[in-house]
């Protein structure tokens, strides 16, 4: 008898843990660079429970993540720029990965650290979650 309610016991506990524990929702979004989708790169999410999570985009600037429900912090960051598929090294292969890893220093630098790159997101249990991202360069400063 005592060994039947120890089995029970054990049984409903995990099931009660499984019905309180919190429940991660679908997120997904795009993120562009002055109104191009931004390809292979990664965004970060940040709550201040110490929650995160993330993702990467696809060729087209999208992505999908699940997370908890909350207010986050988020960083994205330019992925390697050879991604290319080319056979080099040719002049407008090595043209292309300079023009990426610029991209990429300019990404890095602007939105890479959560805590400093103004970017925020609310995820809702209630609602469809669906970011975007506009990002900016900085704009180009010519001294004469």
């Amino acid at each position: 008898m005592l060994a039947a309610m120890l089995l029970i016991a054990m049984a409903v506990v995990p099931f009660g843990y499984l019905l309180r524990r919190p429940v991660e929702v679908p997120v997904a979004g795009t993120i562009t660079l002055d109104g191009v989708p931004l390809s292979y790169a990664n965004v970060s999410f940040f709550n201040l429970d110490g929650y995160r999570g993330g993702c990467d985009t696809d060729v087209g600037g999208t992505f999908s993540v699940y997370l908890l429900p909350g207010s986050y912090q988020v960083a994205v960051t330019k992925m390697d720029a050879d991604r290319f598929g080319f056979i080099g090294p040719t002049e407008l292969y090595l043209q292309m990965v300079a023009k990426q890893e610029k991209l990429c220093e300019q990404v890095n630098a602007r939105y890479g650290d959560w805590s400093k790159s103004g970017l925020m997101a609310d995820v809702r249990s209630d609602k469809r979650n669906n970011l975007v991202f506009a990002l900016t360069t900085p704009p180009i400063v010519v001294v004469p």
